[in-house]
């Protein structure tokens, strides 16, 4: 009796296991979430929008320093490309900066690389 009381609680702690932390996590892997990158493995291009952006030189900054230095909060994109709302607009112009969130919560800037070759 002892040993099907062992193996139904062993059964129902595999259950929320199951529920709780591995089924999230295999979503997380496949969902098209826009996922911080580690800053010493920043790409040097970036293609949003299908447009290519290149990485701006300097440091990453805190969403503080991009506001006070852009007058808004960034704009955050995926550095395995899509296209999130509020980089391009109906009429297809795109932004000139758009930034990748580091692991470490800073944003590394990419500017809009010349469209007209």
């Amino acid at each position: 009796m002892i040993g099907l009381a062992a193996i139904g609680v062993a059964a129902v702690v595999a259950v929320v296991m199951t529920i709780g932390i591995f089924l999230p996590a295999i979503g997380a892997m496949t969902s098209r979430a826009i996922r911080p990158v580690e800053a010493a493995s920043l790409p040097a291009q970036i293609s949003v929008c299908d447009r290519d952006y290149g990485r701006s030189s300097g440091a990453p900054k805190s969403v503080a320093d991009v506001r006070a230095a852009d007058g808004t909060d960034p704009v955050v994109v995926g550095a395995s490309g899509g296209c999130p709302a509020g980089v391009c607009g109906a009429t297809g112009t795109c932004l000139d900066v758009v930034y990748l969130q580091t692991t470490d919560d800073r944003y590394a800037a990419y500017e809009l690389l010349d469209q007209s070759s």
